[in-house]
């Protein structure tokens, strides 16, 4: 990263954690799983099961990866995007988990 481009009270730093590739990795490891998923569970899914699960895992890609970014989204002293994400995380779980409820 260039001196003019790094974060402030980071001028000293040129290498930070490569998000987006972490992310990106894992976004294909979770692809794959819901690929897999699709195939082993297909007469057990409903409509949208598979864009509910793949909210559920991109939200705990999210939350882990948002403790190694330096420009932190505090709200309140909390961090915003974590809460988001996991708020995000139970309402997509509880979901599919209501979906599948016994009748």
């Amino acid at each position: 990263i260039q001196p003019p481009s790094r974060l402030f009270g980071y001028e000293q730093v040129a290498f930070y954690h490569p998000l987006f590739a972490y992310e990106a990795a894992l976004n294909i490891a979770s692809v794959m799983f819901l690929l897999w998923l699709a195939r082993s569970f297909s007469d057990r899914l409903k409509a949208g099961d598979l864009f509910l699960v793949y909210l559920g895992i991109y939200s705990v890609v999210r939350f882990l990866l948002e403790y190694l970014r330096l420009d932190v989204a505090l709200v309140s002293g909390v961090n915003g995007n974590q809460v988001f994400f996991a708020a995000l995380f139970f309402a997509a779980s509880g979901l599919v988990f209501w979906r599948h409820r016994p009748a």
